[in-house]
């Protein structure tokens, strides 16, 4: 089965609560290095190719080769550390508060949906751990409503009962999802999406913001939640410290602006969004754990 395949088979995510419910953490952290030293193997599988040209622009594309090969070496060893302890602490939930740590700005996000019912969307990178994210907020008590990717289909599936098992109300992006994130957004919740995944069909796509300084077929709808009076957006990321922990963190509210033009409207404030994204990205260039080719050879 090629890499790929294996990551979107649903019948990993069963194998995944499986081994996160009866292996230690030290246990399931060993199997994630046993199982990326496997697939590095493989230099030429064509996700090390996909993640190996999303770095060359990361990096300004004047890193050397194996400056560039050792990188995405360490990309999947972090991909994998990543489902490992996703697994292992969604089974283990009393030991979230130790394994998590939440950053001044990131506490005060929470307090700002929590407590004072501000309209937040959060945007997330694929950086760090995306899913222990959402997890992390979910068990603080943000209410919040994630839009993921449209049809999901095998993981994406199961990854998305589990989500909803605790608490992260998923629901895949069409109309009525949009339609239903804007009217739960303003009755003073938190709206979560990602940022940096490509659209599903990056060659027609109508909208490409600058992304690394290259145009890039992403997402932009979040930008007219967050025009909306009285919302803030925040870019938010849940990054592996040298100790093994993570720190969630955000930034603080990213503006927003108007444009006569709608285009330059959607381009320009994704652009914005996207440049607090980068700034993470560029820190740890290996944990940015995006699968999918960002931009067009």
């Amino acid at each position: 089965m090629k890499l790929k395949h294996f990551l979107q088979d649903e019948g990993l995510v069963r194998l995944g609560k499986g081994l996160g419910k009866n292996l230690s953490l030290r246990g399931i952290r060993r199997l994630a290095n046993f199982v990326a030293g496997i697939l590095n193997v493989h230099p030429k599988n064509q996700m090390r190719r996909v993640i190996k040209d999303n770095l060359s622009v990361v990096l300004d594309e004047e890193a050397e080769t194996e400056t560039i090969d050792t990188l995405s070496k360490e990309v999947i060893r972090n991909l994998m550390w990543s489902h490992a302890d996703y697994f292992y602490l969604y089974e283990h939930p009393e030991e979230n508060k130790s394994a998590v740590e939440f950053s001044s700005n990131a506490l005060e996000m929470i307090e700002d949906v929590k407590e004072q019912r501000q309209p937040t969307v959060i945007c997330g990178a694929h950086y760090g751990n995306f899913d222990l994210l959402g997890l992390s907020l979910a068990r603080m008590g943000v209410p919040m409503m994630v839009l993921s990717v449209p049809n999901p289909q095998g993981a994406y599936n199961a990854q998305n009962e589990m989500r909803n098992q605790s608490g992260m109300n998923v629901r895949p992006i069409d109309m009525k999802a949009i339609r239903d994130a804007k009217r739960f957004l303003l009755e003073g919740n938190a709206v979560v999406t990602g940022l940096d995944r490509p659209v599903e069909d990056p060659k027609n796509a109508k909208y490409k913001p600058l992304f690394f300084g290259k145009p890039a077929a992403m997402p932009v709808f979040y930008t007219r939640f967050a025009l909306e009076d009285g919302v803030k957006l925040r870019v938010a990321n849940c990054v592996r410290k040298s100790d093994g922990r993570y720190l969630v963190d955000c930034s603080v509210p990213v503006e927003m602006r108007r444009y006569d033009d709608l285009k330059q409207e959607y381009e320009q404030n994704a652009q914005a969004t996207l440049r607090e994204a980068e700034k993470a990205i560029r820190e740890e260039p290996e944990q940015w754990l995006m699968l999918h080719p960002v931009w067009e050879n």
